[in-house]
């Protein structure tokens, strides 16, 4: 018996050396073919993950770019708004001081029109006396009124009238101005800027209508600091003879 049927008649299979070899070889090909796909296989997921992330980071930033745009625009908002309130009080406060200035250049009265004439007309703005008694100022009777103003008659006629401002005049200018008088001469002022006076006796009168006055007075009202007392603001026409 030859060594082949002996082989079989032992009942044992014989493997060729090249056939064990091959088998090997297909052996470890299916193994990297199966990294390779278990590789890919775990690639795929990851792959997923990251696109998701990325997704996510995106509509995380794009909604971060939105709420700070609308942040911003409501901050612009917010500062025009600021300095259309701040450019419309500061028209508010021009116009009222335009209003203001228009005011105060327009005279309170005319004391020209009052003067040595009936105490009538002058009755029509002071309203009646409410106190009169003889003038310790010059010759005549004397008449007081309820916002402080004074005057006094002579033979029918006012000579000399004492008119209480309504507000503080900024200068002796400006009080001149509230009753319709101006000049360009400098005033005698005994106690600097508070008592201002013309007169005939000082070499520097006023004309008041178409003479000069005897003496004009222009007192620029104050608060004392101590007392807060409140001292008037008045301009005195003196035209007695």
């Amino acid at each position: 018996m030859d060594s082949a049927a002996a082989d079989i008649s032992l009942g044992a299979v014989v493997i060729h050396p090249s056939s064990r070899r091959k088998s090997n070889m297909q052996s470890n090909k299916f193994h990297e073919t199966g990294k390779e796909i278990g590789r890919a296989a775990s690639y795929r997921p990851n792959r997923l993950i990251a696109g998701a992330i990325a997704v996510a980071l995106i509509a995380v930033i794009a909604s971060a770019y939105q709420e700070n745009r609308q942040r911003r625009i409501r901050m612009e908002k917010g500062i025009a708004d600021s300095a259309k309130i701040a450019a419309d009080a500061e028209r508010k406060r021009e116009a009222a001081q335009e209003a203001q200035a228009a005011a105060n250049s327009q005279p309170e009265i005319r004391i020209a029109d009052f003067i040595l004439q009936p105490r009538s007309r002058i009755e029509s703005v002071l309203g009646k006396p409410v106190k009169s008694s003889e003038c310790t100022d010059t010759t005549g009777w004397q008449y007081e009124y309820g916002d402080g103003s004074y005057l006094c008659v002579d033979h029918g006629r006012v000579i000399l009238l004492s008119y209480r401002l309504r507000r503080v005049p900024s200068n002796f200018n400006d009080a001149l101005s509230a009753v319709g008088l101006h000049t360009t001469v400098q005033p005698f002022a005994p106690y600097g800027s508070l008592l201002n006076v013309w007169s005939a006796e000082r070499g520097n009168p006023l004309i008041v209508g178409a003479r000069y006055a005897h003496q004009v007075t222009a007192m620029i009202g104050q608060v004392n600091r101590i007392t807060e007392q409140n001292y008037p603001s008045t301009v005195e026409v003196d035209m007695t003879e």
